[in-house]
């Protein structure tokens, strides 16, 4: 009885579905793990976003204050 299953398993790889369909899973499940891996990534490194002008101005002052320390 296992090898009818085995054989019958066998017999659906001739036909030009099979490839199709197992291609497409495998794709979708790449693409699953790609989305996965990149959100999980995206989360541990975020954006960098430029300075505004209010932090420009905290920058420029604290490099007045040390260099008036000096």
């Amino acid at each position: 009885m296992g090898d009818q299953f085995l054989s019958g398993a066998l017999d659906t790889a001739g036909d030009h579905l099979f490839p199709v369909v197992a291609a497409t899973g495998i794709a979708l499940l790449a693409f699953g793990a790609l989305d996965c891996a990149w959100r999980c990534w995206r989360q541990t490194h975020p954006r960098r976003r430029s300075p505004s002008r209010r932090d420009w101005a905290r920058i420029r002052a604290a490099e007045t204050r040390v260099a008036a320390n000096r």
